[in-house]
């Protein structure tokens, strides 16, 4: 039985190598649906790749067909992950794509369609301002950057107000703010209580003090200067100095620091009309800007705030409802609020509100916006589960849950749109 074994063992290992020699005389494999190039293609794309002085390995050789092969596998990997139909995979390769006539996302019949009735442009949807210095709409992200332009424009005409108003307005940082604005009172109190004294009218700019809460806020300096004091280079030091002889303005001055002169922008509505055609529901998506996410320093110091009493109760044992409300307080505080009311069976009207602002601010948005004729006793609910909001100023929109945006429907008959805003009114599709 020893010679047996011996034999079989034989015929197998020149069996494995004849395998082997009519595997290696195939070529190069293929992927099921490939309509590449034929093994016998191989030896003349890498000889192609020698004359021309293609990739080669490190000892300065010229590929081989299989390090060819290998190297093409991996620049089709990036095109595996994209799904293709193998029914129509051939027709898809020999029909040349043309971008300007199909969209390669969707149907010819609806690119048709579409194309029949094309949309009107809407605007981009933002967060804006009026300026109540100029009456410009700007973004709200960049009003401090127009109000600050307006301020240096209008220091010529009225500069002692306007520099108490760029104190109020520009310096975010209320510590900071508080100590320019007690800083120069002191200033002004001791002109006031001792006139003839040289020292009071003497500042000098070098001073830590004056640099850390004058000079720091945009607007103490201009203060100053407004108020009489001149620049004077004596040597290495520079002083503002006061060399007139009148204090009329000494006292109004005082007065303007005491008192509170923020400039605030008022948030513009932004009022649209949608038209929804006939047959479609009010299932509007909402994309709400950036501006929506935006977040000031006073809510970053809330947060850190927040997150502090959030680390100590984490340490301390509490019921459920604590619990509870502890996750109604980590909820996301949104700034603005957008909301549509739809006014009839036609039309959308849509406007954006502050968080803070009560429901009463809805109820005159709406009215403004109707017809002469139009009875403004109703009530508004909202759509997804018909809560009735009464019109009040003690509940905000961020109380009644309508933050960030929600969608309300009239209580009664349909409401009337003056014609300015039908006549402006955008096409939903």
């Amino acid at each position: 039985r020893l010679p047996t074994l011996k034999m079989d063992a034989v015929k197998g290992f020149f069996q494995k190598k004849s395998t082997d020699r009519r595997f290696k005389k195939a070529g190069r494999g293929r992927a099921l649906g490939d309509n590449g190039d034929h093994p016998e293609d191989t030896s003349a794309a890498a000889s192609s790749v020698e004359a021309t002085g293609g990739p080669k390995l490190r000892d300065n050789k010229p590929l081989t067909a299989a390090a060819l092969a290998a190297q093409r596998r991996l620049e089709s990997q990036g095109d595996r992950g994209k799904p293709r139909n193998s029914s129509s995979s051939s027709s898809a390769q020999a029909a040349p794509s043309d971008s300007s006539t199909a969209s390669p996302q969707a149907p010819a019949s609806i690119s048709s369609t579409s194309s029949s009735t094309p949309k009107a442009s809407v605007p981009e949807l933002q967060v804006k301002v009026v300026c109540p210095l100029s009456g410009d709409i700007v973004r709200e992200m960049d009003q401090i950057q127009h109000l600050t332009v307006k301020f240096l424009e209008l220091m010529e005409t009225a500069p002692l107000d306007m520099s108490v108003k760029m104190i109020y307005t520009l310096c975010t940082d209320v510590e900071l703010r508080q100590k320019c604005l007690d800083t120069l009172a002191k200033y002004v109190q001791n002109m006031i209580d001792n006139p003839t004294e040289p020292k009071f009218r003497r500042i000098r700019m070098g001073n830590k003090a004056f640099q850390e809460r004058v000079a720091a806020v945009l607007g103490g300096v201009e203060f100053l200067q407004a108020l009489g004091f001149s620049h004077v280079q004596e040597g290495e030091e520079s002083f503002l100095v006061f060399e007139e002889d009148n204090f009329d303005m000494i006292d109004p001055a005082l007065q303007l620091l005491k008192s509170d002169q923020t400039v605030r922008c008022k948030l513009y509505r932004d009022p649209r009309v949608y038209r929804v055609a006939d047959g479609r529901s009010l299932a509007m998506r909402a994309d709400l800007p950036v501006d929506f996410y935006s977040v000031t320093f006073d809510d970053v110091k809330k947060r850190h705030q927040h997150l502090t009493s959030q680390s100590e109760e984490l340490q301390t044992l509490r019921t459920q409802v604590m619990r509870e409300a502890q996750q109604n307080k980590s909820k996301r505080v949104y700034r603005f609020c957008l909301l549509r009311i739809r006014v009839n069976s036609d039309y959308v009207l849509q406007g954006i509100f502050e968080s803070k602002d009560s429901l009463h601010a809805v109820y005159r948005f709406v009215c403004d916006s109707l017809a002469p004729d139009t009875a403004t006793s109703f009530v508004l609910q909202t759509q997804h589960d018909r809560t009735r909001l009464e019109d009040t100023h003690d509940i905000s929109l961020a109380k009644a849950q309508l933050v960030p945006t929600a969608t309300l429907v009239p209580v009664g008959p349909p409401l009337q749109l003056n014609a300015a805003m039908i006549k402006a009114a955008e096409h939903f599709a």
